[in-house]
Parts: C-alpha cells; sequence; structure tokens
C-alpha cells in the first residue's frame, strides 16, 4: 500500500503539541503578526490545548537578492529648486545639506539647465 500522504507536509516541531508532545496537531488558520514575528494558531488534537509556533519562512522574493547602493555613499538622480529664492544650481548628492533642505513640494527631477551645486562636488569621494 503506498503513502497518500502529501510529500510536502513533514513533520516539524510546529505539528508537536508543546504540552503532550502528540503529532495530531491541527492548524486553526489563525495568523499572528507582531513584533517578535508571524505565528500560526494551531490545537492538539489529543489534549485539545491551542499553541502557537512561528510560521513556516516564506521563500525568498526575487529582488531579495538585488543589492542596492546607499543613496549617502555616491552621487543619485539630480535635482534642483523651483523656488527662485534658492541659488539656481542642482544637487545630485544626498548627503549636501544645502538640497536636503529643498521640500519634496519644491523639487524637480533633472539638472533644469543649471550648474552643479559646490557642496555636492565637494562631498564625493
Amino acid at each position: 500500500m503506498s503513502d497518500t500522504r502529501d510529500p510536502l507536509s513533514k513533520p516539524t516541531p510546529a505539528h508537536h503539541c508543546p504540552h503532550c508532545g502528540s503529532t495530531a496537531v491541527t492548524s486553526l488558520g489563525h495568523v499572528l503578526a507582531d513584533i517578535t514575528g508571524i505565528r500560526r494558531e494551531y490545537r492538539c488534537d489529543y489534549c485539545s490545548q491551542a499553541f502557537f509556533r512561528p510560521a513556516d519562512s516564506l521563500p525568498s522574493a526575487p529582488w531579495s537578492r538585488v543589492e542596492f547602493s546607499s543613496p549617502n555613499t555616491e552621487a543619485s538622480m539630480p535635482w534642483h529648486s523651483t523656488l527662485a529664492t534658492d541659488r539656481p544650481v542642482f544637487h545630485d548628492d544626498t548627503r549636501c545639506s544645502e538640497g536636503n533642505r529643498i521640500e519634496l513640494r519644491d523639487r524637480r527631477p533633472g539638472t533644469g539647465g543649471r550648474p552643479p551645486c559646490a557642496i555636492c562636488a565637494a562631498e564625493r569621494p
């Protein structure tokens, strides 16, 4: 006679009751997420005790393997201010104090035909 169990359901600690050790455990379908992580609720069919165990880890997303460079270590896309009271330069380094003071609503992408900011140029390695 062949084994009809699901080949993907392996006995794991989540499938053992922490109270009596029984493997007759049923998932209740409840999930709890808090600062400690994601946990699932189970109930032991033998002693009727409910308990939580950490949820199975999810497969990593394709983008989780992509390494992103820190915006504080190198030049980024240039931006400039739309305000006439600001200096007519463009910024391309996120460490620039003058460029960071420009409110998001007043920023525009690109150089705007302006010369580069001397502070941004000095920040570059």
